[in-house]
């Protein structure tokens, strides 16, 4: 995650200081940095090496002469005038986005019916569809929270137009877009007692996470003994963090007021969860097939998956 930190404040010279034009490129380094959190993760959704990204940035900060990141490790934070540049960074580059979307695309309007897992509902994604919508003011998305095997279901039924759901089989799924590290999360201010029964809160069935937790307990010589269940993201992350169980969340569903469980304290490494794009055979050449595409190729090009 990227911070931001107190150095890299302007000082009088670099306020009076003539910058020249800012390169495109190279703001998007900037703003790929902080999306990704690090640089080697910058660099695979920019498709760049490493040692380019770093370049880039380098460039950045003798055009603006100013320091705009700074590294503590694998920490990496904004400077203040990093901050300051990546505010306006991010519209550069978002609005760039959205002018290309819109050139490339025909004229859309109309309803598109979507349904996404509720913990990946997040602001990401919302910035995704925000910017496919600011660039189709004619297309109304209706948007469905929902667990992935209804999302599936609804798709077939023709309820919805497409939806973002767990790959749990190779059988007719669709291609991967998106990948994240499954942890095991507990509450923070709780402390955690190992013994042969581990009380768990999890997710109404059918839901992989489900099996993943109680084979992974008893690989450790554990029992999962079930205290909670729910179909809500919301629900079970304020079991965890009451103190009623330990539980299985994908890395961007945990929040303040959970705690990541490690090797080092006797939980075995998760897999990654693995989500496609399920679309109904109704949609083609329609406002719903644009997104669909759309999506695939923000969230492939993103670097949301591994590196084949």
């Amino acid at each position: 995650m990227v911070k931001r930190s107190s150095r890299g404040v302007m000082d009088s010279a670099a306020r009076n200081a003539i910058i020249g034009r800012l390169d495109l490129e190279l703001l998007m380094a900037l703003v790929a940095i902080v999306d990704a959190g690090s640089f080697k993760q910058a660099a695979r959704r920019l498709n760049l090496t490493q040692s380019a990204i770093s370049m880039q940035i380098k460039r950045l900060e003798d055009r603006v002469g100013q320091r705009l990141l700074s590294r503590h490790g694998r920490q990496v934070e904004l400077t203040e005038a990093g901050r300051i540049l990546h505010k306006y960074a991010r519209t550069i580059v978002d609005l760039e986005e959205e002018a290309r979307m819109q050139l490339a695309m025909p004229p859309l309007s109309g309803r598109v019916r979507i349904g996404l897992p509720e913990w990946f509902a997040g602001r990401r994604l919302q910035a995704l569809l925000a910017q496919f919508t600011r660039a189709h003011p004619g297309v109304h998305l209706a948007m469905r929270a929902d667990a992935s095997s209804e999302l599936r279901e609804a798709v077939s039924a023709g309820t919805l137009d497409l939806a973002l759901g767990i790959i749990e089989s190779v059988d007719n799924a669709p291609p991967a877009v998106y990948q994240e590290q499954l942890v095991w999360v507990v509450g923070e201010e709780r402390a955690l007692e190992i013994n042969e029964d581990m009380p768990v809160a999890l997710f109404d069935p059918p839901c992989p996470y489900r099996e993943l937790a109680m084979e992974g307990l008893e690989r450790c010589g554990w029992r999962g003994h079930e205290v909670f269940t729910s179909a809500s993201v919301a629900s079970v992350r304020t079991a965890v963090e009451t103190g009623l169980g330990i539980s299985v969340f994908p890395e961007s569903a945990v929040r303040p007021g959970l705690r990541v469980l490690t090797n080092a304290e006797g939980f075995p490494e998760l897999p990654m969860t693995t989500l496609g794009i399920y679309k109904s055979s109704r949609i083609s050449d329609t406002p719903a097939d644009h997104l669909c595409s759309y999506l695939e190729k923000a969230l492939c090009d993103g670097g949301y998956l591994p590196p084949p």
